[in-house]
Protein backbone atom coordinates (compact mmCIF):
# COMPACT_ATOMS: atom_id res chain seq x y z
CA UNK A 1 0.00 0.00 0.00
CA UNK A 2 2.90 2.39 0.66
CA UNK A 3 2.38 5.87 1.99
CA UNK A 4 -0.89 7.75 1.89
CA UNK A 5 -1.98 11.38 1.90
CA UNK A 6 -4.22 12.66 4.67
CA UNK A 7 -7.20 12.64 2.30
CA UNK A 8 -6.54 8.98 1.49
CA UNK A 9 -6.16 8.07 5.17
CA UNK A 10 -9.52 9.70 5.88
CA UNK A 11 -11.23 7.81 3.08
CA UNK A 12 -9.67 4.51 4.12
CA UNK A 13 -10.42 4.78 7.83
CA UNK A 14 -13.71 6.68 7.77
CA UNK A 15 -12.50 9.47 10.02
CA UNK A 16 -12.41 13.17 9.28
CA UNK A 17 -9.36 15.26 8.54
CA UNK A 18 -9.99 17.12 11.78
CA UNK A 19 -10.08 13.85 13.74
CA UNK A 20 -6.69 12.78 12.37
CA UNK A 21 -5.29 16.19 13.23
CA UNK A 22 -6.69 15.79 16.74
CA UNK A 23 -5.01 12.39 17.04
CA UNK A 24 -1.75 14.01 15.96
CA UNK A 25 -2.18 16.79 18.52
CA UNK A 26 -2.70 14.21 21.28
CA UNK A 27 0.41 12.33 20.12
CA UNK A 28 -1.55 9.24 19.11
CA UNK A 29 -0.60 9.28 15.43
CA UNK A 30 2.19 10.89 13.49
CA UNK A 31 2.90 11.18 9.80
CA UNK A 32 5.78 9.14 8.48
CA UNK A 33 7.10 11.82 6.13
CA UNK A 34 6.23 14.61 3.69
CA UNK A 35 6.12 14.55 -0.09
CA UNK A 36 7.80 17.08 -2.41
CA UNK A 37 4.79 19.40 -2.15
CA UNK A 38 4.98 19.35 1.65
CA UNK A 39 1.89 17.18 2.18
CA UNK A 40 1.98 14.86 5.16
CA UNK A 41 2.28 11.16 4.36
CA UNK A 42 1.13 8.26 6.52
CA UNK A 43 2.20 4.63 6.53
CA UNK A 44 0.23 1.42 7.11
CA UNK A 45 0.99 1.58 10.83
CA UNK A 46 -0.91 4.89 11.01
CA UNK A 47 -3.89 3.31 9.24
CA UNK A 48 -4.00 0.50 11.80
CA UNK A 49 -3.58 2.94 14.68
CA UNK A 50 -6.35 5.27 13.45
CA UNK A 51 -8.75 2.34 13.07
CA UNK A 52 -7.86 1.25 16.61
CA UNK A 53 -8.44 4.77 17.98
CA UNK A 54 -11.77 4.98 16.18
CA UNK A 55 -12.84 1.63 17.64
CA UNK A 56 -11.97 2.74 21.17
CA UNK A 57 -13.74 6.08 20.72
CA UNK A 58 -16.86 4.30 19.50
CA UNK A 59 -16.73 2.26 22.72
CA UNK A 60 -16.69 5.38 24.88
CA UNK A 61 -12.99 5.94 25.52
CA UNK A 62 -11.61 9.48 25.41
CA UNK A 63 -8.44 10.38 23.53
CA UNK A 64 -6.69 10.92 26.87
CA UNK A 65 -7.68 7.42 27.99
CA UNK A 66 -6.50 5.96 24.69
CA UNK A 67 -3.20 7.82 25.05
CA UNK A 68 -2.78 6.45 28.58
CA UNK A 69 -2.93 2.88 27.23
CA UNK A 70 0.56 3.37 25.80
CA UNK A 71 2.09 3.55 29.28
CA UNK A 72 0.08 0.76 30.91
CA UNK A 73 1.37 -2.71 31.62
CA UNK A 74 -0.49 -5.56 30.00
CA UNK A 75 -2.33 -6.27 33.26
CA UNK A 76 -3.30 -2.63 33.82
CA UNK A 77 -4.47 -2.40 30.21
CA UNK A 78 -6.60 -5.49 30.71
CA UNK A 79 -8.00 -4.01 33.95
CA UNK A 80 -8.85 -0.72 32.21
CA UNK A 81 -10.71 -2.56 29.44
CA UNK A 82 -12.52 -4.74 31.98
CA UNK A 83 -13.63 -1.62 33.86
CA UNK A 84 -14.99 -0.14 30.62
CA UNK A 85 -16.96 -3.33 29.94
CA UNK A 86 -18.47 -3.02 33.41
CA UNK A 87 -19.37 0.64 32.80
CA UNK A 88 -21.01 -0.25 29.49
CA UNK A 89 -22.97 -3.10 31.06
CA UNK A 90 -24.25 -0.74 33.79
CA UNK A 91 -25.22 1.81 31.16
CA UNK A 92 -27.00 -0.89 29.18
CA UNK A 93 -29.01 -1.87 32.27
CA UNK A 94 -29.98 1.74 32.89
CA UNK A 95 -31.05 2.18 29.28
CA UNK A 96 -33.17 -0.97 29.43
CA UNK A 97 -34.98 0.43 32.49
CA UNK A 98 -35.60 3.74 30.71
CA UNK A 99 -36.88 1.90 27.63
CA UNK A 100 -39.32 -0.09 29.78
CA UNK A 101 -40.52 3.09 31.47
CA UNK A 102 -41.14 4.72 28.11
CA UNK A 103 -42.94 1.61 26.86
CA UNK A 104 -45.19 1.82 29.95
CA UNK A 105 -46.00 5.45 29.16
CA UNK A 106 -46.74 4.55 25.54
CA UNK A 107 -49.09 1.76 26.59
CA UNK A 108 -51.12 4.19 28.69
CA UNK A 109 -51.66 6.57 25.80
Amino acid sequence: MGVLLLREICELTGVTRRAVQGYEKEGLVKPSSRNKQGYLLYDQEAVVRIKEIKLFQERGFTLKEIKSFETLSREDYKLKLTQKVSELENLQSQLEIVALQIQTIISTL
